[in-house]
């Protein structure tokens, strides 16, 4: 695999499990440097073997909620203190979809799901901004879904949160 991302530090969210941490499996592949957000402290062993594969880059864990707007702040901290305050990536990737019709879904679903899909994206992008700016470049990336576009039944309130 080519060597795309050798030296590159990112943060990346929600890897605790499918494209999360399929993220960072590719970006230690090709070198990079991430930090991992899980939720699940028991996702950290997973994220460090891949430490473990001999790839060209190293994943560090980081089990925070996203939607603990202190917490964001303190990762971006250790980045900036541990890498010489160099972040190259942000993969805005965690999220959460709770299905239900318009009628029937409670306020604390709609509250989750703006919370974690849209307001803790805002606030790591405004957490790290100073880093990526400092370096005159930079890469955020901020995952959607289809459904935001096209819609769902049963998922309106989650297509409004991916459309945001």
């Amino acid at each position: 695999m080519d060597i795309l991302l050798k030296g590159k530090v990112a943060f990346v969210t929600g890897c605790d499990q499918g494209i999360g941490y399929s993220i960072c499996e590719t970006f230690v592949k090709s070198g990079a440097i991430i930090y991992a957000n899980v939720l699940n402290k028991a996702s950290e062993d997973k994220l460090k073997n891949l430490n473990q594969a001999h790839y060209e880059g190293q994943v560090i864990p980081v089990c925070f909620d996203v939607t603990d707007k202190i917490a964001v702040y303190e990762c971006i901290k250790k980045i900036k203190k541990e890498q010489d305050g160099v972040l190259d990536i942000i993969v805005n990737n965690a999220g959460v979809k709770k299905d239900g019709v318009i009628e029937m879904i409670d306020d604390a679903s709609i509250s989750k799901m703006f919370d974690v899909n849209v307001i803790a994206a805002v606030h790591v992008v405004q957490a790290a901004i100073r880093l990526l700016k400092k370096r005159s470049c930079g890469t955020i990336i901020n995952m959607a879904s289809i459904v935001g576009e096209k819609g769902n039944a049963g998922q309106s309130v989650y297509g409004a949160t991916k459309g945001g």
